[in-house]
């Protein structure tokens, strides 16, 4: 039985850990040669409106769930600015936008953190050019990560979650993590996400993360895409 704050640590079944998985290779012979982007992977979204199931896109359509399980690659924090009003522009380009949440790039563009627009209270109470934070994630049915993107909402959530993870000295890459939805019914209806612990990996599952993650994430543009703009 696990002591208090430590969290069980078992084997799962991670297809793209297992080392017949050729994701290098799979890859390589369906994209014939391109290279691929963050915003190349499969995108997932919190639903508006208070949703409270994922709606996880694949080839074969939508498929709606509670809960998303998987093993963070990699997360970082980005900022994206549209001139227009939300609802008319999101579906192109922002007209600033900073990949590392610290430069921006477009018009106005500069330093984010001395940029008016980057201010709380610049657009209502929050920010004009809203930060929001990718997370890169690997679920268990999938060879491929997913990218999931965190509203400023949720971003508080996150935070604690990660600092929880610290204070028991277990790194967010070494464990099975849950995401769920929790509604929130001020000030609009909206969803925030959930973080908890499922398992801790086991030794065998860091040492074919690791691997994983020099084959696939090592050749991942993170900071854009092959055929997009820098669009959030």
């Amino acid at each position: 039985m696990a002591k208090k704050n430590e969290v069980a640590k078992t084997d799962g079944n991670f297809v793209a850990l297992s080392g017949d998985s050729g994701v290098g290779d799979l890859i390589r012979e369906n994209l014939g040669g391109d290279t691929v982007g963050v915003f190349d992977l499969q995108t997932i979204k919190v639903p508006p409106a208070a949703g409270t199931h994922w709606m996880i896109p694949s080839a074969e359509g939508v498929n709606p769930q509670v809960s998303l399980e998987g093993i963070v690659l990699h997360q970082s924090n980005f900022r994206a600015y549209w001139e227009s009003d939300f609802g008319e522009s999101e579906q192109n380009d922002p007209d600033c936008s900073a990949k590392d949440a610290k430069r921006g790039f477009g018009k106005p563009g500069g330093d984010c953190l001395k940029c008016p627009l980057a201010q709380f209270g610049s657009k209502g109470k929050g920010q004009a050019c809203t930060m929001k934070k990718r997370v890169i994630i690997l679920r268990e049915s999938s060879i491929l990560p997913s990218m999931i993107e965190l509203p400023p909402s949720s971003l508080r959530d996150h935070k604690k979650f990660m600092l929880s993870l610290s204070d028991i000295q277990l790194p967010v890459t070494r464990a099975v993590v849950k995401l769920t939805l929790i509604q929130k019914p001020r000030p609009v209806p909206h969803s925030v996400v959930s973080w908890e612990v499922v398992r801790r990996l086991s030794e065998d599952e860091i040492v074919e993360v690791s691997n994983y993650a020099d084959k696939f994430m090592g050749s991942l543009n993170l900071g854009g895409s092959t055929g997009e703009g820098s669009g959030a």
